[in-house]
């Protein structure tokens, strides 16, 4: 499913929810039966924390403007989770109720992060008179492991590029040194990502469009290529022409279109 497609449902849902435990926080004070308001309430800050998860696991929606509403909504709910609990506490005679310890930590964590530090800090100060656990304001998302190896692995590789190229150029050619470094780091990348987003996808086929020329740098052999490109004719030759025929053939399309 597509990100954009992903991000209509969750906001129609949550304007869904939301409209009917508005509806059933009415029919309360009517009632005085709290089951359903809480039964729907629960269910909105439920799916709002489920939203908040699936926009960091999903870097397409990560990067779109979407967090940056889903934040202001997450600052929203929060407020009306105090004000639900509240009323929840004066309904049951329970002044010690309150959600578990790490509930409701992926909304904090999204308002901390889109919000001024002022801002949060008052949020947090809120929630905390009123008895609601701050954990994802008072600790920080775990940074993921394969960033911190992908980076290593890339200033490990621009250091052997680096120094081959200050001390041993005139032994072992550098567009081959180039061309294993930038493989090795496509290979395990690809190990650790397995469904790249769209500027994921991008990046590691353009690091592997370069680094094929320079592992067939030492063979013999001229190739030229011409092509048309936005009204344009281009033209390129050796290690630039074979560039092109990787970038241009787009072996994960063809893939997809095989199966």
């Amino acid at each position: 499913m597509q990100a954009q497609q992903i991000i209509n449902q969750q906001k129609e849902k949550i304007n869904l929810l939301y409209s009917a435990y508005c509806q059933h926080l009415d029919s309360y004070f009517v009632t005085l039966d709290m089951t359903d308001a809480d039964r729907s309430g629960r269910e909105l800050f439920n799916y709002v924390e489920l939203c908040c998860a699936e926009a960091n696991s999903n870097e397409d929606i990560k990067n779109s403007s979407w967090n940056q509403w889903l934040a202001e909504t997450c600052h929203e709910v929060l407020e009306l989770l105090v004000s639900h609990y509240q009323i929840y506490r004066v309904h049951t005679g329970n002044s010690s109720a309150a959600p578990s310890k790490m509930a409701y930590a992926g909304m904090q964590r999204m308002v901390k992060s889109y919000y001024s530090r002022k801002d949060a800090r008052l949020l947090r100060k809120f929630l905390n008179d009123n008895g609601i656990p701050t954990y994802g304001f008072d600790n920080k998302a775990k940074i993921d492991p394969m960033k911190i190896i992908l980076s290593i692995l890339i200033m490990v590789a621009a250091f052997i590029i680096f120094i081959s190229a200050l001390y041993f150029s005139d032994k072992v050619p550098v567009p081959l040194v180039i061309g294993l470094c930038l493989s090795v780091i496509v290979f395990i990348t690809c190990l650790f990502i397995r469904n790249p987003s769209g500027l994921q996808y991008l990046v590691i086929r353009t690091f592997l469009s370069a680094s094929i020329p320079g592992l067939l740098a030492s063979y013999p052999g001229l190739i030229e290529l011409s092509f048309k490109q936005f009204g344009l004719e281009v033209s390129a030759f050796g290690l630039f022409a074979i560039f092109f025929i990787i970038y241009k053939i787009n072996p994960a399309k063809l893939s997809e279109l095989n199966k």
